[in-house]
């Protein structure tokens, strides 16, 4: 009988390791939905959502929303280079200040990622 190889301590990188087989995965995107009551970002690979995160909107864009994209790298043991781009979706006037910090992440973000 052949041996079984335990691995137990794995990196954070941007593949995945499903049923002992290496899935590459080449263009994961974070989308966040703006909402009237809630925000909810999203982990999305090949139109595929891999995880969600929703909480209450309660004006307080600028002191959530960076944790919450942190929460969501680490949660799927990702790094952030993995995340190819950002993009925001909006339910609500974009002159409300939640849209604006969301877009300004949103754009630094992708900058970010395309000037590597």
């Amino acid at each position: 009988m052949g041996k079984t190889l335990l691995i137990t301590n794995l990196k954070p990188i941007c593949n995945w390791y499903i049923r002992k087989r290496l899935v590459i995965r080449k263009e994961m995107i974070l989308q966040l939905h703006l909402k009237k009551e809630k925000n909810e970002l999203y982990l999305i690979d090949d139109k595929k959502i891999i995880d969600r995160f929703i909480w209450a909107e309660e004006n307080n864009m600028s002191q959530k929303l960076l944790l919450e994209i942190d929460k969501i790298i680490k949660k799927n043991k990702l790094k952030l280079d993995c995340v190819k781009k950002m993009e925001v979706k909006n339910d609500i006037p974009a002159r409300f200040t939640t849209v604006r910090i969301a877009k300004t992440v949103a754009k630094t973000f992708n900058y970010a990622a395309n000037a590597k």
